[in-house]
């Protein structure tokens, strides 16, 4: 008797609506210019969560890569910041290259829950603030921003 498998991939929560997203190719992480505040206390390694808004270098060795927003390659210069890209679509790990073969997806666009994304804070309702989410828009994203609430037990 033949059987079949099915598979569907996951989506982070913080996507309120998986149709509408939007994303660009793939990027590496520039692991040495992400902050040590997101060392992994358990595995003494860096770690993005999925939803990080990140930004992508330009020139220098780190060109193409990205880091955690507003990250610094002081190696070209105490003020070299990255240009806002997007939103890191799923956790990356340092040290662990065959989680992303082809790059980190980036999200440029959709429907998404603020106040899911780690970065959030404030409120009530949480978010990542006007700071990042002018970055993202001046860097050509269209995210529209939604807030979640889980009224069920009301």
């Amino acid at each position: 008797m033949a059987t079949s498998t099915t598979s569907t991939n996951a989506l982070p929560s913080f996507i309120a609506d998986p149709k509408s997203i939007e994303q660009k190719t793939g990027r590496q992480i520039a692991w040495d210019l992400v902050d040590d505040s997101y060392i992994d206390a358990d595995t003494g390694k860096k770690r993005l969560k999925a939803g990080t808004v990140v930004s992508e270098f330009q020139t220098g060795d780190e060109a193409g890569k990205v880091a955690e927003y507003g990250a610094v390659d002081a190696a070209q210069s105490p003020d070299e910041t990255a240009t806002p890209l997007g939103i890191l679509i799923s956790e990356a790990n340092e040290d662990a290259p065959a989680e992303a073969l082809t790059g980190y997806g980036i999200l440029v666009g959709g429907v998404l829950y603020d106040n899911l994304l780690p970065d959030a804070a404030g409120g009530p309702p949480k978010t990542i603030g006007s700071t990042k989410k002018n970055a993202l828009a001046t860097a050509g994203c269209t995210f529209k921003w939604e807030v979640y609430a889980d009224s069920r037990a009301d």
